[in-house]
Order: C-alpha cells, then sequence, then structure tokens
C-alpha cells in the first residue's frame, strides 16, 4: 500500500466505510461486487486498502437504481 497522504482531506478507507456504502446501494437495490482491496480482505487476508473499488452492473436499470 502506497502510505503517501492523497492531501489534507482525505484518509483511507475503513472496513465501516465500505459496511457504510454497500448498507446504502442495498437499500436501493443496487447490483454490484466489491473488488479490490477489501475484497481480499473480506475474504480473510490481511493487507491494506487505500480506496473502496466497486464493480457495478451497469444496465439501465441498475444504473437508474444508482441515480446516475
Amino acid at each position: 500500500m502506497d502510505d503517501t497522504p492523497d492531501g489534507r482531506y482525505s484518509r483511507a478507507p475503513e472496513l465501516e466505510d465500505l459496511v457504510e456504502l454497500c448498507r446504502a446501494l442495498n437499500a436501493e437495490g443496487v447490483r454490484y461486487l466489491p473488488i479490490g482491496g477489501f475484497a481480499v480482505i473480506l475474504h480473510g487476508s490481511v493487507r491494506g486498502a487505500k480506496a473502496i473499488d466497486l464493480l457495478i452492473d451497469a444496465s439501465a436499470a441498475n444504473m437508474k437504481a444508482l441515480r446516475v
């Protein structure tokens, strides 16, 4: 993981940030899949994560649920 600060007002995400985001997406019925560092962590590996990466279904209905 790159430990270089990304800016004065940013911080590395925490697991609770991912949980909060997933709860919001689930409430709207958005189809998504966690990928990247947090996906690895959720499968039991020890790893740092500097971003929350999601693979989001690009269907029209899902984009409407996502409100893009």
